[in-house]
């Protein structure tokens, strides 16, 4: 995956949407679209995967995602996050909501990491306070 090829899938297939699927059972997938986990496991290699231009680009993408993630968590209902139990379209077992918000925040987090370390061995100046804040 390259980096504009990651910077595309956490900002336009991040936390957000993830979290609007889990939240609402809107995954934005065309209704064509098999969402069982044996179909997910057939995804495009990575030369085919959606790529950002820009910097400017991501930034927009990226915070229209975290606007639907905050959206979609603010308009659900505080019972649910523990009690709604749901299956990933791409399979799993069955996990509460909160459950699996809190592993879209763990995945988006791994990426943010991958990204840091293109951009270390890219020789860009990016220190652990670029990673984790001051």
């Amino acid at each position: 995956m390259t980096m504009g090829q990651l910077l595309m899938h956490c900002a336009n297939y991040g936390c957000g949407k993830a979290v609007q699927g889990f939240t609402t059972g809107d995954w934005g997938f065309p209704e064509s679209a098999e969402t069982d986990s044996e179909s997910a496991e057939h995804m495009p290699s990575a030369v085919m995967l959606p790529c950002v231009d820009t910097v400017e680009e991501a930034l927009s993408l990226l915070e229209g995602d975290r606007e639907l993630a905050k959206r979609c968590i603010s308009e659900t209902d505080d019972t649910e996050f523990l009690s709604k139990k749901i299956i990933a379209p791409w399979g799993g077992p069955e996990t509460f909501l909160l459950q699996h918000l809190l592993l879209m925040i763990a995945h988006l987090s791994q990426h943010k990491g991958q990204l840091f370390y293109y951009l270390k061995l890219m020789g860009k100046d990016v220190s652990t306070t670029d990673l984790w804040g001051d």
